[in-house]
């Protein structure tokens, strides 16, 4: 019996995400599997989403996705999540600005059998990685 859409991404944040898991990793992506970012950055293949993750993860140590809402139909599944985290590492080759990083976004997935084929994320890139840069200055109220 295949595991159900909405399994297969809990799955996904809590042990590819959050506990870094790279065997999770391996057992829930095709081979072929394409990430579309709203930067209009195409993210194809294991490899490279692994690259991606681990440049997050290297930026914010300490990153945790909360699943905040979930919605299936079918083979596809659109999750609604918060990130935390905050940036003590040098991920993307910005320098650490020890700011707490904090954004939510939205991920709409399509499975084929119990692999994840497609994926749409949505959250505000240039803002978080302004944040993470060095010349970001906060705007005063």
């Amino acid at each position: 019996m295949s595991a159900s859409t909405k399994q297969l991404a809990e799955r996904w944040f809590q042990e590819v995400w959050n506990e870094r898991c790279d065997e999770a990793l391996l057992e829930l992506t095709a081979g072929d599997a394409t990430a579309y970012l709203e930067s209009e950055t195409h993210v194809h293949g294991i490899s490279a989403f692994k690259e991606f993750r681990d440049n997050m993860v290297n930026a914010l140590p300490d990153l945790n996705v909360k699943v905040e809402d979930m919605i299936c139909d079918g083979n596809q599944v659109v999750t609604r999540w918060f990130l935390i985290g905050t940036h003590t590492g040098d991920g993307f080759g910005l320098k650490p600005t020890y700011r707490a990083i904090r954004f939510r976004g939205i991920s709409w997935f399509r499975f084929r059998g119990n692999k994840l084929h497609e994926g749409w994320d949505s959250w505000n890139q240039g803002r978080v990685f302004n944040l993470m840069s060095e010349q970001y200055v906060e705007k005063e109220e």
